[in-house]
């Protein structure tokens, strides 16, 4: 089957396999083999085909599909009349008016068009997160996918479309030249076949797996037409995990994000842990709350930024002094959220990337700003 969401074209193979799953598989027509990932999604395998692609199809007589546990040939016999009326069906269910500039879903594009963008894809800013801008696409006026860039030089970004992840590259080769990339993540190599588009990247379809090594990465180089680049791994997981979230909206942008608030213990809690009071956010500038001593950072300097990222933390105390904590606001200013007497401990509902200081009587901070990591987690004070 094939079916055209939104203007990209995917053919779909019936499946039992788990949901959200991708696996290693191949589409073949007479003896023209394509190697691809096959994303499961709700009953489906999901395979996204390009121009070139379609009239590969169009033009066959057999295809055969293969996956690890499927193995599927079928005739291609009308498949030019079929794409075209799947063209002629989308036309007539979207619409446009006579004077429309929306680009036509073409079914079998003309050589030379076959990685091409809509022209009337649009995007808009959903976050922030690390360094990189978060965006969601749209294409015919549908929700396509969210993608991830940083501004300036050589830079690799990251999409998730619709079933899919993609990884590009600012490479300007003519339109559908295919190039080989090697992509070196710390000590691990991954060799990728890229497809030259109309926007001037270089993209190839990715697995999850390597989403998650890119994530996890120290180091990243690619080496494109014998020339190798290095690229920043910094801020990767938090732009992955931001990718996630805007896709599991379709795009749509969230509420800002709450203040952090701790969580009372039940009875069967271990000894050790008390109950808190509501966070307070205590007024001016003549409270013990705004005087900063060694460690800290003056008020109003560290600020925690407005994201979405999930991370919640647990302090434990194991200094000898009783502390307060402090969630440091989106103004830098600081929110009592607890007081932890010595080996006691809360759990704080917050947000990946959020600050807090842990300060005892004398305004000292002890471990200066404490940043919550993305996740579940627990800091240690000393």
């Amino acid at each position: 089957m094939l079916v055209s969401p939104a203007g990209n074209w995917e053919m779909l193979l019936s499946t039992q396999t788990a949901h959200d799953i991708s696996v290693p598989g191949s589409w073949t027509v007479d003896g023209q083999s394509h190697e691809t990932e096959f994303y499961s999604y709700e009953g489906w395998y999901r395979v996204p085909v390009d121009g070139p692609e379609r009239r590969t199809l169009a033009a066959g007589r057999t295809l055969v599909v293969q996956t690890p546990t499927e193995y599927e040939a079928f005739q291609l016999d009308g498949m030019t009349a079929m794409l075209l009326k799947m063209q002629e069906c989308w036309e007539s269910a979207t619409n446009p008016s006579p004077d429309s500039n929306k680009a036509p879903v073409e079914a079998l594009p003309k050589p030379g068009t076959g990685a091409e963008t809509p022209r009337d894809a649009t995007r808009a800013v959903y976050g922030q997160a690390r360094g990189w801008t978060i965006y969601s696409t749209t294409a015919y006026g549908e929700y396509s996918g969210c993608r991830m860039e940083r501004g300036g030089g050589f830079d690799f970004s990251l999409t998730r479309n619709v079933g899919y992840w993609t990884f590009s590259l600012p490479v300007s080769l003519p339109q559908d030249t295919l190039a080989d990339v090697i992509l070196d993540i710390d000590r691990y190599s991954f060799d990728l076949r890229m497809i030259a588009s109309s926007s001037g990247e270089l993209t190839a379809r990715i697995d999850p797996a390597l989403v998650q090594r890119i994530a996890q990465a120290g180091v990243i180089q690619v080496v494109v037409n014998g020339a190798s680049h290095g690229l920043s791994a910094s801020g990767t997981q938090a732009a992955i995990s931001k990718i996630g979230e805007c896709d599991d909206r379709r795009g749509r942008t969230a509420a800002a994000a709450p203040a952090p608030s701790p969580r009372l213990p039940d009875r069967n809690a271990q000894p050790g842990i008390k109950p808190v009071p509501p966070h307070i956010r205590i007024p001016g500038g003549d409270s013990d709350a705004y005087k900063m001593g060694t460690g800290c950072p003056a008020v109003g300097s560290v600020k925690s930024p407005n994201l979405q990222d999930w991370g919640n933390i647990t302090f434990v105390n194991r200094s000898d002094r009783a502390v307060l904590i402090y969630w440091l606001d989106y103004d830098g200013l600081p929110v009592e959220m607890a007081g932890l007497g010595r080996n006691e401990q809360i759990y704080i509902n917050s947000t990946a990337g959020h600050f807090f200081v842990a300060k005892d009587s004398d305004f000292a901070c002890h471990g200066g700003v404490i940043e919550v990591p993305l996740g579940e987690n627990t800091h240690t004070i000393r």
